[in-house]
């Protein structure tokens, strides 16, 4: 769908990916993605990214950011109120996020365990860090959980190989590089 120009999904994640008898992937749950297309034709929105700014050519882009599932979203994929209040670079939200999210899963289906998470299990640093923007960006108690894995996305730093194939592991990294613009183009 990325590659025909229809649309950015948004919430690549395990629980959206089936295998059919056949062994052929499908990636489900196109129903945050119509949402928030409808939304956008609705408010028509001016875009806030001028064609040069955008990370190369022929990304689909929308101005709506900050839907998804947290754990599963690329840096930039978080809302803009929290971008700025950060200060993080703010790029368009375009097949780049899908492209972050599939790598997140490969790496969940190699290791047994998401990026994010430690053998410790929460990282106390970031979750302090989380309550402290949280209040000063929201008034929502569960806005902490969302802070927490924008921290988690713009801190992700793999040292340790992830498989025994190299090129696998390179494939991955690539994928989930924080700046869009080092990662794939395209699926």
């Amino acid at each position: 769908a990325n590659n025909r120009g229809v649309l950015v999904h948004r919430d690549i994640k395990q629980g959206n990916i089936m295998v059919t008898t056949e062994g052929v992937l499908k990636v489900g749950d196109f129903g945050l993605t119509n949402e928030i297309r409808a939304a956008e034709e609705i408010r028509k929105e001016d875009r806030t990214y001028e064609e040069s700014q955008l990370p190369f050519e022929g990304a689909i882009i929308s101005v709506s950011r900050g839907f998804g599932t947290p754990t599963y979203m690329a840096p930039e994929q978080f809302s803009e109120r929290l971008l700025k209040h950060v200060k993080h670079p703010i790029y368009p939200v375009g097949t780049a996020c899908d492209i972050f999210a599939f790598g997140l899963v490969l790496y969940e289906m190699l290791k047994g365990k998401h990026a994010y998470y430690t053998e410790l299990g929460t990282d106390r640093e970031t979750w302090d860090k989380a309550h402290r923007i949280a209040s000063s960006v929201s008034f929502h108690p569960a806005y902490v959980y969302y802070v927490y894995y924008f921290l988690k996305s713009i801190n992700l730093n793999i040292t340790e190989s992830i498989s025994d194939n190299k090129e696998l592991d390179n494939l991955i990294l690539k994928c989930i590089k924080k700046d869009p613009n080092e990662r794939y183009k395209s699926f």
